[in-house]
């Protein structure tokens, strides 16, 4: 039995780039208050007021001191990449079901995913904090609503639905580290991009003496999306119908 803290963030927008990705790190509170303290105290060293990924990509070696903290001190992380080509080739009933932006699609396959694997721990409760953005939070929070109402598994384990500001929070900053480096990798796989970080995302994949890290990442476009998908449409169709004959009656 455990409380979990678990911090996720989301890198690239699907008006703006090919991939989007959302991702994070779940762990005790007591880890996170440890990376916290060496997080500041590396921003301290370097300068930093905070840690985002996009302004000091090109800052190897300091980068890779602060995946040191994320690897010494975090148990688990998950990732979602999905192709938004692949996602708009859906069919449209399906992409209106899942919110109409992959964004939403990768959100819920990391809570389907974290709450599975916490089921091999009865009792255990995940306490879920994620960057704020007031394009998806509102949406996000609404599905968690509706699933927790829907599914007792999800009662159970969901415990709470924070939104912060990564300026105040180390644990965000690394999931946006985190975020960052799998949608390159997801860019270089789905996309064959020059994959100019690919050098910091084996880094993080690295076994070390000291490391607590395990970390999962799934990639899906044309090829696996429909798969992945495959029993959610006849789900949405049944509904609709369900729906209209519901509508009929009332008429």
């Amino acid at each position: 039995m455990a409380t979990l803290y678990g911090y996720f963030d989301e890198s690239g927008k699907s008006h703006e780039q090919e991939v989007v990705v959302f991702s994070g790190f779940v762990t005790t509170w007591r880890h996170w208050e440890n990376l916290g303290e060496e997080w500041k105290r590396l921003l301290r060293v370097h300068g930093l007021k905070a840690l985002h990924f996009t302004e000091q990509k090109r800052r190897t070696s300091i980068l890779k001191k602060f995946i040191n903290v994320i690897k010494s001190e975090v148990e688990y992380g998950i990732s979602y990449s999905v192709k938004v080509d692949g996602f708009n080739a859906l069919p449209e009933i399906l992409r209106e079901k899942i919110g109409g932006d992959p964004h939403y699609l990768a959100f819920k396959m990391v809570v389907f995913k974290i709450i599975g694997r916490m089921a091999q721990d009865p009792g255990s409760i995940l306490n879920f904090t994620c960057d704020e953005d007031e394009a998806t939070t509102l949406q996000c929070y609404r599905w968690y609503k509706e699933i927790k109402r829907d599914r007792a598994d999800m009662r159970e384990k969901l415990a709470s639905f924070c939104v912060a500001d990564d300026r105040h929070f180390p644990q965000l900053q690394a999931s946006d580290l985190f975020a960052a480096l799998n949608r390159a990798e997801a860019e270089r796989r789905m996309l064959g991009a020059s994959g100019d970080v690919q050098d910091l995302f084996d880094f993080l994949k690295e076994p070390e003496f000291n490391c607590r890290l395990t970390f999962e990442a799934y990639h899906f476009d044309e090829t696996n999306l429909e798969v992945l998908l495959s029993g959610w449409e006849e789900e949405v169709r049944k509904a609709l119908a369900n729906e209209r004959d519901s509508d009929i009656i009332d008429a």
